[in-house]
């Protein structure tokens, strides 16, 4: 046959079977965390132009985009990944912070409160819930995130620094010198617990 004879390769056989999705996300999230961000991206946006939606892959550019510091460059993916999986806490996650560095922290607080509502005592919306609060002067809520997310992970020393920052904006002095030392014990190195307390 042709095939035989070598006159046909296979890849231009009709209903050849598109590259590995999977191998190849697997291979861009290797790169991504090594460090290799570009090449990792480069991976990522192949992978959108075989499938569009895939999920996973929206949401691996979204965070990426995060951490090469393009909050607006990430929004695309996140809200589209979003419309693939409303229920994905770790893409709620993601796009509050998008949010929180554009100086939208209503609209990224709604996002990490929906994230705990499908994945409750996740560590980083509730740090984060905490934060915004603080920001948004509602400071005996951002004490009641944090109290939760002590009870769940109570060796959390950022969670005692920020605990610490909140009693002190609630005048509770005391307690919050409290909290600032249980966090410098937990990390003697954290310089922003030692400044606090100073303060």
């Amino acid at each position: 046959s042709l095939c035989r004879m070598g006159q046909l390769m296979p890849d231009s056989l009709p209903g050849t079977p598109r590259p590995d999705l999977a191998l190849l996300l697997e291979e861009a999230k290797s790169l991504h965390g090594q460090g290799e961000l570009e090449l990792a991206e480069a991976r990522y946006h192949y992978i959108l132009s075989l499938a569009p939606d895939d999920f996973p892959t929206l949401l691996c550019c979204g965070i990426l985009r995060n951490q090469r510091g393009d909050p607006a460059g990430a929004l695309p993916y996140l809200e589209q990944a979003l419309r693939l999986n409303p229920r994905s806490a770790i893409a709620h996650v993601n796009l509050g912070l998008s949010l929180r560095h554009l100086n939208r922290p209503e609209d990224a607080l709604a996002h990490y409160q929906y994230s705990l509502v499908v994945a409750p005592g996740g560590p980083e919306a509730l740090l984060s819930c905490a934060l915004i609060l603080r920001e948004l002067q509602r400071p005996e809520e951002a004490l009641a995130k944090l109290d939760k997310l002590l009870l769940l992970h109570p060796d959390a020393p950022e969670a005692h620094l920020y605990r610490g920052k909140v009693l002190r904006d609630l005048l509770r002095l005391e307690e919050a010198l409290v909290s600032l030392d249980l966090a410098i014990g937990l990390q003697p190195e954290l310089a922003e617990a030692h400044f606090a307390r100073g303060q």
